[in-house]
Parts: structure tokens; sequence; C-alpha cells
């Protein structure tokens, strides 16, 4: 999967995406920044075919009202330990990877993974 890590997550996220055999991006590594909006982050993934992986809720409206960004993973998890982030990711990759390739959402909580047509 090609992905951008939003603001809120950290970039040791990024590192471990891509040891699993991602292609992951974040925003501080796009031109810009984290200086850029919502709107630009959204066209930003749209035009590059990226996932966006964010917590900013924001972007859920925006996939379900306009469909930007076309795809989205929505971390709903809360404030939580580093460590519990890139377990809950390492632990649900696969799954992951397998439903986006068909799925346009997908919320990521502590509950678990909810797929959004």
């Amino acid at each position: 999967m090609r992905l951008l890590v939003d603001a809120q997550l950290p970039m040791k996220l990024v590192d471990v995406l891509n040891r699993l055999g991602q292609d992951a991006l974040h925003v501080s590594q796009i031109p810009g920044g984290t200086a850029n909006s919502d709107r630009f982050i959204a066209d930003y993934c749209d035009q590059d075919s990226r996932i966006l992986v964010s917590k900013d809720y924001d972007f859920v409206d925006s996939h379900l009202i306009g469909l930007t960004p076309l795809k989205l993973i929505w971390v709903s998890v809360g404030n939580c330990r580093v460590f519990d982030l890139i377990t809950l990711f390492e632990n649900n990759i696969d799954l992951i990877e397998r439903h986006m390739s068909v799925h346009n959402f997908l919320q990521l909580s502590r509950a678990g993974i909810s797929f959004h047509a």
C-alpha cells in the first residue's frame, strides 16, 4: 500500500510501515510539510494514489461528504502509547492491506477494524 501518515501520528509509525513492506511517507516529508492544509493533504493523496492514515475526524467528514481523500484509514484510538499504536498496525497489517484493496474507508480502533463502504 502507498500510505501518507498525517502529522498527529509519529514518524516511527512510518518506519514500521515501511519495514512491513508498505510505501509510507509522513506528511512532514512532502512539500510544505505539516503546514499544509487538510485540502492539500487530501489532494496530495488522491493525486499520488496514497491512502491517508489519520486521527483527524475532519478527514472522515471530507471523505464521507466529498470522497476526498479517496482512501482513508482513520485511527480512532484516542491517546495511546506509540508502542500500542505500532503493535496495532503490526498485528493487523495483512488484514488492513487486504481490505483496503477493495474498501475506501477503514476505521482502526482498540476494539478492532471496521470497514465502511
